[in-house]
């Protein structure tokens, strides 16, 4: 399962040819560049503390992202909850095992080829489907990366 890609979870709540259209592929990205860009990351696998796979890191996202929708209140609490049974029964890791260095997974995530000029713009999954939020500031990012500690 530690494999890149060897099991894709359906996306949640978007139908072929959605709107926003291919940036609803960003979902759970931009969390997890920062997760594979930080080397204290580490998530639990049989025992073995270990550095994300990409898919592992993307799952965490996903993770982080519905987090993101429920602390802007665009999603639910059941949403969140979804996602990360989701996650969990693909054989992903749900929880980061390490201490956050929140500040510098931010500053990773200002950094992300998908920021424009530090200014984040976020896809987070809704019960409509998702949105895209731009610049949510860091008290909701520090929500967001909370849900994975």
């Amino acid at each position: 399962m530690r494999q890149t890609g060897a099991r894709r979870l359906p996306p949640f709540g978007l139908a072929r040819g959605d709107a926003p259209g291919r940036r609803s592929l960003n979902l759970g990205h931009t969390f997890a560049h920062a997760i594979e860009s930080s080397s204290s990351t580490m998530v639990d696998v049989e025992g073995e503390l270990l550095h994300p796979t990409h898919g592992e890191a993307v799952g965490l996202g996903l993770i982080a992202a519905s987090a993101l929708a429920r602390e802007l209140e665009w999603a639910s609490s059941d949403l969140f909850a979804a996602v990360s049974q989701a996650v969990a029964s693909a054989g992903l890791p749900t929880r980061l095992d390490c201490g956050l260095d929140v500040a510098a997974l931010v500053e990773a995530m200002r950094h992300d080829k998908k920021a424009c000029g530090g200014v984040l713009h976020l896809v987070v999954p809704t019960s409509e489907g998702v949105r895209i939020a731009r610049d949510p500031g860091d008290g909701a990012l520090l929500a967001a990366w909370m849900s994975l500690s």
